[in-house]
């Protein structure tokens, strides 16, 4: 059986239309709780993301360093309209399960996001992390933040795999250089896992962990959005997520929560 709660906020206030959702649930059978993150909407919503970008500053993250404005008020919104609550209720409910964070696209910038915050609620002591019990898979993620964050994450979640399909454009932005107003700069996390290829079944992957390798390495005139909306040959159905059917938390609490700022 499955427990959990999707939670849908209006994440830029600048255009009432984009809206971020996360979806999070206990799997028993998997004894895992499991967060999903939605990508961007088709198109328009990239666009505001990369307009917003080009006219704000990277914001503070608050574990350390900058990260992108737009995701990050996004991932504040939806933290705080619920999913902080929902996740501490499962945790409390089964405090030995593992943790799987995961999203495609800006859903992937958000699991990002949320790993430090979720290990800094279940490993509240220095010396005492088991680094297996938090895993973040994301598909076509674009650069969150900087080194600084980068530092962060990679400490407070180790197990962290960013998958990118070939020449997907999503994952070449922002720019390395894309960062008016401040000094930051944005650069991919590890780890990087790289098909240079269709993605069918057992096709061949690279594990990059360096900078200067992977996907960085192909020409940027190549890079193209098909490759973005098609993951292991299943085309991305981006609001699958307003779909779901959850099951309540307690006896008291709805079948969902559903909720725009």
């Amino acid at each position: 059986m499955f427990f959990g709660a999707q939670i849908t906020v209006t994440c830029d206030t600048h255009h009432k239309s984009d809206t971020c959702s996360g979806y999070i649930f206990a799997a028993p059978s998997l004894s895992s709780i499991i967060l999903v993150f939605r990508g961007s909407s088709p198109e328009n919503q990239v666009k505001q993301e990369l307009h917003y970008t080009i006219h704000h500053p990277a914001k503070k993250y608050s574990l350390g360093g900058h990260v992108n404005g737009y995701f990050y008020h996004g991932f504040k919104a939806l933290w705080k309209a619920g999913l902080q609550q929902s996740f501490l209720k499962l945790h409390s409910r089964y405090p030995t399960f593992d943790i799987i964070i995961t999203g495609h696209s800006l859903g992937g910038a958000m699991s990002a996001l949320a790993g430090p915050k979720i290990a800094q609620i279940i490993v509240p002591k220095k010396n005492s992390i088991n680094h297996r019990k938090i895993s973040i898979y994301t598909f076509g993620e674009p650069r969150v933040g900087d080194h600084q964050f980068n530092h962060v994450l990679e400490t407070a979640v180790p197990e962290i795999y960013r998958i990118i399909h070939k020449h997907d454009i999503v994952a070449q932005i922002p720019p390395p250089g894309m960062t008016p107003f401040t000094k930051s700069q944005y650069f991919h996390h590890q780890t990087e896992i790289w098909y240079n290829n269709d993605m069918a079944d057992e096709e061949s992957f690279m594990i990059c962990s360096k900078k200067n390798e992977c996907d960085e390495t192909f020409l940027k005139t190549h890079a193209n959005i098909n490759d973005h909306l098609t993951y292991f040959n299943l085309k991305i159905q981006l609001n699958n997520l307003q779909q779901c059917v959850v099951a309540p938390l307690s006896t008291s609490t709805k079948s969902s929560i559903i909720r725009k700022n």
